[in-house]
């Protein structure tokens, strides 16, 4: 059974405010930010010698969250992240993957 329409639109305004959130954070922390359009990478922050790519989930991290983004394969240079934003928590928990 599907989410009610108003709760799922509700989720995709929080998901994509805490994309922009994540976002400022890195750029206040001198990375490069773009947006990505992917499946499963929202951002990528890039500094000089390190890029990172982040997917930003809400409320908890789902086990699916975590398969595509350890399946992902990328050069040793890059680092994998997952950022969870809770509701009403003003900091991001971030988990890495190898």
């Amino acid at each position: 059974m599907s989410r009610p329409m108003m709760a799922e639109k509700t989720e995709k305004k929080r998901l994509s405010r805490a994309v922009r959130r994540a976002a400022d954070v890195l750029v206040s922390s001198n990375y490069r930010v773009t947006l990505l359009q992917g499946e499963v990478f929202n951002l990528e922050a890039l500094r000089e010698r390190e890029i990172r790519k982040i997917r930003v989930v809400i409320d908890n991290i789902e086990h699916d969250d975590e398969k595509k983004v350890g399946s992902i394969k990328l050069p040793c240079i890059c680092t994998k992240e997952i950022w969870l934003k809770k509701f009403n928590q003003k900091k991001f928990n971030i988990k890495e993957f190898p």
